[in-house]
């Protein structure tokens, strides 16, 4: 337990990132051939999250918690949102908010972390942490604070030159403690601010960095915050077609199934015109505000360029320039503010 627990995510060429999951798989079984019943809750449970960043998680595993949960205090708590994420990647976002909001709390802090990144899976970043601020990123458990700047962002409450400074700090602390999937993820976050508010230096030094941190081991689901940002830096800097070679590849590794990973929230009006193979899911699914405007901004990007429509683009809510600015790259938001301003 301790073993795959200290190669969880911390940096190290000799991390057999493929063998995490299988350790703490050990490690609870071995808990419960010993009889203890909350150490076997703990081992699963980790496993589970080890394992969704890759794969589906196996349904026996998940009856296991549940079971578990019966007896288990710990277990009743986490196995809600193991069967919420369950129910979104299956397209049951209701189902899904209807398990994040049952039981009682035994461990606030790990309550907290577990539900603000399901409701940034969700694409209801309006939900996180509703009323805070920056000033609040300080003092939130370890993980959370990832999570409530990827909600401020992702729902327009910063401009890019608000957000990129910040980010950077934050940054600078996810680097310090060497741990790789946080840095990945906000690598590929801050490269997306940075490409709003026009800074591709940054944005391209962020998608270099991130490569070079997830060859120590990465899961795929993570990962693809980076190939969206590679794309992402690629669409303003090179053009379409190589943006869309980047989202080819990342979509043969990750499907988008029905339901986008995390990593897909962004730049998805990107996503939605260059790749029409995800629009049937985009399309179903049941968002927030900010991420309707998000695939509103695609759809009006797909009218234009089919239709010749000025509509959709003109719909769209001009007065919330930050919602837009952050989700659609400016070459897009350019394009869609001459269609806005000729309908």
């Amino acid at each position: 337990m301790l073993r795959a627990e200290s190669q969880f995510g911390e940096l190290s060429t000799t991390t057999d990132v493929t063998r995490i999951g299988e350790g703490l798989l050990a490690a609870a079984e071995r808990a419960r051939s010993a009889g203890d019943a909350e150490l076997e809750s703990v081992a699963l449970y980790r496993a589970l999250v080890w394992i969704s960043l890759d794969a589906p998680v196996p349904d026996d595993l998940v009856d296991r918690l549940v079971v578990l949960a019966e007896q288990v205090p710990v277990a009743a708590q986490v196995v809600r949102y193991v069967l919420a994420e369950r129910a979104m990647f299956a397209g049951k976002p209701d189902e899904s908010l209807e398990h994040l909001n049952a039981g009682d709390v035994v461990d606030p802090e790990l309550a907290l972390v577990d539900r603000l990144g399901l409701l940034c899976s969700l694409g209801r970043p309006e939900e996180v942490g509703a009323g805070l601020t920056t000033a609040d990123l300080a003092g939130m458990p370890a993980g959370a604070e990832l999570y409530l700047g990827f909600a401020l962002w992702t729902r327009g409450q910063l401009t890019p030159e608000v957000a990129l400074p910040i980010a950077l700090s934050m940054t600078a602390q996810a680097l310090a403690r060497r741990v790789v999937h946080p840095i990945v993820a906000i690598l590929g976050v801050t490269s997306f601010m940075a490409l709003a508010g026009g800074d591709i230096e940054t944005a391209t030094r962020h998608v270099r960095q991130a490569r070079e941190e997830a060859a120590y081991g990465c899961s795929a689901h993570i990962r693809a915050f980076t190939d969206m940002a590679a794309a992402a830096t690629a669409l303003e800097t090179v053009g379409e077609a190589a943006a869309g070679e980047v989202l080819v590849a990342m979509l043969d590794a990750v499907p988008i199934g029905e339901w986008p990973i995390r990593a897909y929230l962004l730049g998805l009006p990107m996503m939605y015109l260059l790749r029409p193979e995800t629009r049937h899911t985009l399309d179903r699914c049941e968002f927030g505000p900010a991420l309707n405007v998000a695939r509103d901004a695609g759809r009006a990007l797909v009218q234009l360029r089919d239709e010749g429509s000025l509509a959709g683009a003109a719909a769209l809510p001009w007065d919330r320039e930050a919602n837009l600015r952050a989700h659609v790259l400016p070459v897009h938001l350019c394009e869609l503010a001459v269609a806005a301003s000729l309908a």
